[in-house]
């Protein structure tokens, strides 16, 4: 191992004791997938030991969700790794770059980064998109703001208040509707709630709610878009239009630098109802070609307002047929860190993702496999014809 240079990477979840014991079973296997994954991609690369950091207690399940290459080193930690961070004794300069996984819900992502990116650790380059990028993505109503300030589609959306959250849920709950199993409803007239600071498909469900109702909420959430938002506290709940159409995602790999991000080939979701409520359940990489042909612009346009970024971004869309019968495409939002998809692409390809994240120069160019890639949420990978 001499000569090679240390990348440390860890998963907030699984690095944090007593944090993860109170994650779902389900939770724990997505978030070690996602681990091995890139620990894997990273250790394969010529001159780099990943050094991961993983609570002692999580240690034994995140090895059995291996194997880990010989070449990573794994630090057991009986602390958070927020104080490991910030321990006086701590050298950065021991590490080439880092990079963190972590839920963007409460502060957990933006308060890792801004660790990472300022002050004791700024000199390590980090292989995250910034903190104010995160920041902002992580607040789902910022994010609509930010997508309609660059003319990116994306549906309605208003922050409401708990109050109002509970009056709808109460008045406009629709769960009978739907059996449990089910694909995402093709349903005109819904609409769905959400908080405003969550996880993928965690607390979103449905509601009634006609066009002609949505349209009379535009005027004013158009006007919210133009004023510097403070109300997350009193509104914590998102009220958005539902999109009906096939659920799909697309990677992007930031370039560290200027030029244009990496555009991964898009994916279709598997997402399932259950209690009437949206569960991600992996997908297929890539999608049907007319599916990619109305996602690509869109990505393309998506990553010229993001502009220089490091590190990965998942976004999440939906395609539908307008009344045209054109195919359009819609973002529902964006998540600024690793997503599960990196498990099926890393199959999907005979490159090494983790040196284009580097930016290795040796992977500037990606070679997909002819074959579809099908995944599920815990990781596991099954290719097809």
């Amino acid at each position: 191992m001499a000569g090679r240079r240390s990348i440390l990477i860890f998963e907030y979840l699984l690095a944090s004791p007593g944090v993860w014991k109170d994650a779902s079973p389900s939770m724990q296997r997505e978030a070690a997938s996602m681990l091995a994954a890139v620990v894997d991609d990273f250790a394969m690369l010529p001159d780099v030991r990943p050094v991961v950091l993983v609570a002692s207690d999580a240690r034994e399940m995140v090895e059995s969700s291996g194997p880990f290459s010989a070449a990573a080193e794994m630090l057991s930690l009986t602390e958070d790794p927020a104080d490991w961070l910030a321990h006086p004794d701590r050298d950065p300069r021991r590490f080439a770059a880092t990079m963190v996984i972590a839920p963007e819900c409460g502060g957990t992502l933006v308060s890792l980064l801004q660790q990472l990116q300022a002050g004791h650790w700024q000199s390590v380059p980090n292989l995250n998109v910034s903190s104010t990028l995160a920041e902002i993505f992580s607040d789902k109503f910022r994010t609509y703001q930010w997508l309609t300030r660059y003319g990116v589609p994306t549906p309605v959306t208003k922050a409401i208040s708990v109050a109002e959250y509970d009056e709808l849920r109460h008045s406009r709950g629709c769960q009978h509707l739907f059996t449990d199993g089910q694909s995402m409803p093709v349903n005109e007239g819904l609409g769905i709630l959400k908080p405003r600071d969550g996880v993928g498909c965690d607390g979103v469900s449905f509601i009634q709610l006609a066009g002609d109702e949505f349209s009379a909420t535009a005027e004013k959430s158009t006007a919210e878009t133009t004023s510097v938002d403070t109300t997350a506290i009193e509104r914590p709940w998102l009220i958005q239009q539902y999109v009906p159409g096939v659920p799909c995602s697309v990677g992007l790999i930031g370039r560290r630098g200027p030029g244009p991000a990496t555009i991964l080939p898009p994916a279709i979701q598997n997402l399932r109802l259950q209690n009437g409520q949206p569960v991600y359940c992996g997908g297929r990489i890539p999608c049907d070609l007319d599916l990619q042909n109305a996602i690509l612009p869109l990505a393309e346009k998506l990553a010229s307002a993001v502009g220089e970024f490091s590190g990965y971004l998942g976004v999440d869309i939906v395609v539908s047929r307008a009344s045209s019968g054109e195919l359009v495409a819609t973002v529902i939002e964006l998540n600024p860190r690793l997503c599960t998809s990196y498990v099926g692409y890393r199959r999907a390809t005979d490159s090494n993702l983790a040196g284009l994240i580097l930016r290795e120069a040796t992977e500037t160019e990606i070679h997909w496999r002819a074959a579809g890639t099908e995944f599920e949420a815990c990781g596991q990978v099954d290719f097809s014809s």
